[in-house]
């Protein structure tokens, strides 16, 4: 690894000279000459004073800079003036009108010959062939973008590295891309510009609305920034160098000044690449920092944007590892002023020693969440219990109050927002391990905590009256829209982009509405749980009063993207969404803090798809006073949503993999959940599109294809059988049971007769809902398990479907006129004939299990009695109360009448087994035992009722 370094330093400017920036420029090539020994070779190529001419700089740039290779260290460093020129309206995003710019060296006067602008040095940078460790460092004004300040000129402090006032612009044919056509376009007769960044590192001397000064000593940020890296040995992280010296740098001067980091283009380099790439692969320190500034000032480095207030307790780390609680006298948005008593004042010294601090509990605010148990496993959610008790930012809650819902559905843990159970909004967790679950779901957790920090952030105090800001949106009318502190809904564009995806476009601008300079910055807050500062290119704007900025005018579009992720179109959701979090406030820069770790982080993990888817001049005169200002913070918020034009519609990846997704075991519950409506008709779920008008019927009829059915029975059976011979205490008695919807129920959140049973024997379970006694004959799998396990009782549901379901028209009279009995509106041959059929098919089972197990105890029952009179949405899409009305049956007493009689008819015939087969038969009576407001539908009792049939099973099995 090579090193590159460009080192350019001007003092002999024609008017208003400067006097340390060679030194400074010398020091810097000192310093890296005692890091040699760090690369292969060092490469300094220094251009002082009348050397550093426009086209000497160019030159140096194109031709020294560009043999630095990938694997390289390129650095371009620069102190001396900066200054302003007038954009003439070619560049979007430079919303107060001027370019930045380099102060060259020339003999003359000043003019803007001299200028090298800040779009002229991305440009040479983007031109550059490779893409080596790249970094600039500009020890100047206006060195944040090389950036935008206040009116400053000399004062007694020493001398301000500013040329005042503003250039005119230049002729277009002077820029060194002018006739590049990669970066011109022609709009409304006039040449824009749009440069790509090249990904590097920019440190800057100062923020937007400061300057940067030099005294005797040199200037004062590269003095800082050189005895920082020396004190290190340069183990640092480029925010780690913003951070500690902003810290240091605090009021060093009469007027702040504040380094600044800004990554640019997105790339191999980030905030927490490492300085000159020395030490590759040490992570940056993710504490916060303390020291003392000029002002003599404890600092910590977080402030109220990350939850810190007045008394709360910072802990700091000494050398010999003894720590030090201090409380916080003042917090601003982005540091905190502490409470220092002397004595700890000499204990942690004068000589501006940085050190290592937290606070004693995490700063973002809580997390209210909802356990959404829509499997019912005790075992997993008294472990998701423990897990969070141990976490003081999480408060368990009721699903009404709750922030997110973490659900328990299909063997898998996952996040949602409230009443989106089945669309995760990141990647589902397997329950098996319990270690990995709850490593896996505390590393989520984070990322929940600090987005939801973020978006309900705001200040308490309150001290602006209303929002200072206004947040528009430019329709297709070429109008704008208000939409500060509200929702606005895209509608997706007519061709899906390349990639298969819906997406939408559209431009946001902000203007100050207030009577004084704001300093605004924004956090994009995604579905996906990213959290970017990229609209400002991670910084802060400062805008004049009245003035207007649009989001990502650093871009040719200058327009906001927003996609709906495949998985997000194959989960159902109704509308993709993403905030925009404006932070603002009236007395500071705080752009270090939106490229810190605090602030962003990446999109979480996905949920599982099938593989292949997976400034501002001031407005005071010379040399007047800084009228004092009452400082001030807030915040809005703003969703931009795109709406899925498919919602509900099998489309896109999902209708070109439909079947994969049936056959899936952990996905086709989700599709079935999100996209089917379900009624049991008795023997199947019977599925439905739901809203379905927009879909064609030959898809419609694809997506109902009983793959999907078909695959509900055996994952509920799958997860049973998993139980019996992974999760049950071998000692317990062995139960075998076959039934129907009874013992059975493969819906999500209910719990049926067996999951009870379960928490007390070893029990496999046959059941599949629908069922029936020939059923049970014909499959072979009762007998075949009875033979291989020898259980000491079987547990046998039949019988239900040919009474109860459907098969009860062929049994009732129609149209009967002033019956009293039952048998009044019966065909009570046929109903002797169907009991007749359900007796020899039990007694043939009864007669091959105790044939395998002599010692065997089989128990039946004979349901309850189901519901005569539930609402008529109830009756349209039940079992027996439809089609009792369909026969003339219309009073509920004369229904409740035919119920009775068929289910004690049933009952008796099973009580009468009890009789026959003596002990190898027991009858449980389930009869009365359900209370009205107990049952889930027609005939399915809900989570309480099967619990309380269970019971009378239990009852009996302990007996025996």
């Amino acid at each position: 690894m090579n090193l590159y370094a460009l080192l350019i330093g001007i003092n002999d400017y024609p008017s208003k000279p400067l006097t340390q920036c060679v030194a400074d420029a010398g020091k810097m090539e000192a310093y890296l000459n005692s890091i040699k020994t760090s690369f292969s070779d060092i490469k300094i190529k220094r251009l002082h004073n009348e050397e550093a001419t426009r086209i000497n700089i160019i030159k140096q740039i194109n031709e020294f800079l560009s043999e630095a290779t990938d694997e390289d260290v390129a650095l371009l460093y620069y102190s001396g003036h900066g200054a302003q020129e007038e954009s003439a309206g070619r560049f979007s995003e430079e919303q107060d009108g001027l370019l930045e710019c380099m102060v060259c060296y020339s003999a003359g006067d000043l003019s803007t010959s001299q200028l090298l602008a800040d779009q002229e040095l991305r440009y040479l940078l983007y031109k550059l062939k490779a893409n080596p460790h790249l970094l600039t460092v500009f020890d100047s004004c206006h060195s944040g973008d090389i950036v935008r300040s206040f009116h400053h000129d000399e004062d007694q402090s020493g001398k301000v590295k500013r040329i005042a006032g503003a250039f005119e612009a230049r002729d277009y044919a002077t820029f060194v891309f002018a006739g590049d056509p990669e970066v011109e376009e022609k709009q409304d007769g006039l040449t824009h510009v749009f440069i790509p960044y090249k990904n590097h590192i920019h440190l800057a001397a100062c923020l937007s609305s400061e300057s940067s000064w030099e005294d005797s000593k040199g200037g004062v940020f590269t003095r800082y920034l050189i005895g920082l890296l020396k004190a290190t040995n340069g183990d640092l992280s480029y925010l780690d160098i913003a951070r500690w010296s902003k810290i240091s740098l605090k009021s060093v001067t009469e007027k702040n000044q504040t380094p600044a980091i800004t990554v640019q283009g997105e790339g191999k380099l980030n905030a927490d690449s490492r300085w000159l790439n020395l030490n590759p692969g040490t992570a940056s320190s993710r504490d916060g920092t303390v020291a003392s500034n000029a002002d003599g000032e404890w600092v910590y480095s977080r402030g109220n944007l990350l939850g810190l207030q007045p008394g709360m307790q910072v802990i700091i780390s000494l050398d010999n590892k003894e720590e030090i609680k201090l409380q916080v006298k003042e917090a601003q948005p982005d540091h905190s002023i502490l409470e220092v008593p002397m004595d700890i004042v000499n204990k942690l010294g004068f000589d501006k020693k940085i050190y290592s601090a937290r606070t004693e509990i995490t700063t973002y605010a809580g997390l209210k969440l909802f356990i959404n148990a829509i499997d019912d496993d005790s075992e997993i959610i008294k472990s998701l219990h423990t897990i969070f008790s141990a976490n003081e930012k999480v408060n368990l809650t009721q699903a009404n109050g709750a922030d997110f819902f973490l659900n328990v559905f299909n063997g898998m843990v996952y996040f949602s927002l409230p009443e989106h159970e089945f669309q995760p909004l990141a990647e589902q967790i397997l329950t098996g391990d319990k270690v990995l679950l709850q490593n896996k779901l505390n590393a989520q957790l984070k990322s929940f905590i600090k987005w939801n920090h973020f978006y309900s952030l705001d200040n308490p105090g309150k001290d602006f009256e209303k929002c200072p800001i206004k947040v528009e949106l430019l329709l297709k009318t070429g109008e704008y829209i208000e939409i500060t502190n509200s929702t606005h809904r895209l509608l997706p564009n007519a061709a899906r982009s390349t990639s298969g995806k819906l997406f939408a476009t559209a431009q946001v601008k902000i203007t100050n509405l207030s009577n004084e300079p704001l300093f605004v910055g924004v956090l994009t807050l995604g579905s996906d749980l990213s959290i970017t500062s990229k609209p400002f290119e991670g910084n802060v704007v400062l805008l004049a009063p009245g003035k207007s900025k649009t989001l990502y005018d650093h871009n040719q579009k200058k327009e906001v993207s927003i996609t709906l992720d495949s998985y997000k179109e194959v989960y159902n959701w109704k509308e993709e969404w993403f905030y925009y979090k404006f932070i603002f406030n009236n007395f500071e820069d705080f752009s270090p803090a939106l490229n810190t770790t605090d602030f962003l982080q990446p999109a979480l993990d996905p949920p599982l798809t099938l593989p292949d888817t997976k400034g501002l001049r001031s407005a005071r005169g010379e040399g007047g006073e800084v009228e004092e200002v009452q400082k001030k913070w807030g915040t809005c918020r703003t969703r931009i949503e795109l709406a899925n034009s498919s919602y509900n519609i099998f489309s896109g990846h999902l209708l070109e993999h439909q079947e994969e997704y049936g056959k899936s075991k952990l996905l086709s519950p989700f599709i079935k959940e999100l996209y089917f409506e379900e009624h049991f008709n008795g023997k199947l779920f019977e599925l439905s599109l739901k809203q379905n008008k927009d879909q064609s019927a030959s898809t419609a009829n694809r997506a109902t294809h009983n793959v999907f059915v078909k695959l509900f029975n055996y994952i509920y059976k799958s997860a049973r059988r998993k139980t019996f011979f992974h999760n049950q205490p071998e000692d317990r008695p062995i139960v075998i049971a076959e039934g129907d919807s009874w013992f059975l129920y493969p819906k999500p959140g209910v719990r049926d007769t067996l999951d009870y049973i379960m928490q007390e024997y070893r029990l496999l379970s046959l059941a599949e809902a629908g069922d029936e006694i020939t059923d049970y004959l014909k499959k072979g799998d009762l007998l075949e398990a009875v033979d291989l396990y020898k259980p000491e009782y079987v547990l046998i549901s039949g019988g239900g479907n040919d009474i109860l379901g459907p098969e009860i028209k062929q049994i009732l009279n129609n149209n009967v006129i002033n019956g009293k009995l039952a048998t009044d509106y019966l065909v009570v041959d046929e109903f002797n004939k169907k009991l007749n059929f359900l007796s020899d098919g039990y007694q043939s089972l009864f007669k091959k299990i105790i044939a395998l197990v002599p010692n065997v105890i089989i128990f039946v029952h004979g349901y309850d009695y189901v519901r005569s009179n539930p609402d008529e949405n109830t009756i349209k899409h039940g079992w027996a109360n439809r089609y009792m009305k369909g026969a003339g049956i219309q009073q509920p007493e004369l229904r409740k009448l035919v119920i009775t009689y068929l289910v004690d008819q049933f009952n008796d015939m099973l009580r009468e087994f009890e009789n026959q087969y003596k002990t190898n038969v027991i009858y449980v009576n389930n009869r009365s035992t359900v209370l009205e407001n107990e049952w889930m539908d027609e005939i399915h009792p809900n989570n309480i009722g099967f619990q309380k049939v269970a019971n009378n099973f239990l009852a009996k099995m302990k007996q025996h």
